[in-house]
């Protein structure tokens, strides 16, 4: 056993962790105290806490299948108010948020590398639909809650092939008909499928233009000043 020369308290070996909580670092503490703050070798063979403990996969147990299974069914069913009994969740937040904060957070003046921005920054545009990481040249006004009121308002189906959102393994795409990303009105977009969405962007734009303003006018009305009758009248010129 060792004894922190600052709180006096015995450790097996005084960990990185614990001179944080003093501010100090393992060199600090070997100066001040003339000490080391571990055993020579001390976490190697038997003296580890995980060695002989890994199974075929290479996980600790930790880490294992079984033990997040068994984590996860002491947990079912219950609230976060059951697990934090001595202690409310707001102010578990707050804590959690204190001890991550400013220099106490690892990752602290420390830059990700390049590759594993780009890579992240793909891992959030294909999840939350998020613009901040490329520029893609929507408005703010394309938003989920811009994107959720379209698709309630198609039924939450495909206005082409008639899919439901149910079937697919994602949601619908919402397709601007203009093909003008900063035109955000209800009556500039539509729900499609991720097939019906690439048919639609590659080939005839002009057509699918005026197929979309037809079938949206005889399936919803006139109702919005945008929405005009008159744009039949262009497809006799276009072949």
């Amino acid at each position: 056993m060792m004894t922190c020369r600052v709180c006096g308290k015995n450790f097996k070996a005084i960990t990185n962790s614990h001179l944080k909580k003093h501010d100090m670092t393992p060199k600090q503490y070997e100066k001040m105290f003339g000490e080391k703050t571990v055993y020579d070798g001390w976490s190697k063979k038997e003296k580890n806490g995980f060695y002989n403990k890994h199974h075929k996969s290479g996980y600790s147990k930790v880490k294992s299948l079984e033990y997040r299974k068994a984590a996860s069914k002491r947990r079912k069913g219950k609230k976060i108010k059951d697990i934090l009994k001595n202690i409310s969740y707001v102010e578990y937040i707050k804590e959690l948020s204190e001890s991550r904060r400013g220099e106490k957070n690892p990752r602290y003046g420390k830059k990700n590398s390049y590759k594993f921005r780009v890579l992240h920054g793909w891992r959030m545009w294909r999840k939350f639909g998020c613009t901040t990481f490329f520029s893609t040249g929507y408005t703010k006004d394309f938003n989920f809650f811009t994107k959720e009121r379209i698709r309630d308002r198609d039924s939450r189906k495909c206005f082409l092939c008639g899919v439901s959102e149910d079937k697919l393994d994602r949601k619908l795409d919402v397709h601007h008909i203009d093909y003008d990303k900063t035109n955000c009105n209800d009556d500039n977009l539509v729900s499609l499928c991720r097939k019906c969405h690439l048919d639609t962007s590659r080939y005839h734009r002009d057509l699918w233009y005026i197929f979309f303003k037809a079938a949206l006018i005889s399936k919803y009305g006139n109702q919005q000043p945008s929405l005009d009758r008159n744009i039949l009248e262009g497809s006799e010129t276009i072949r």
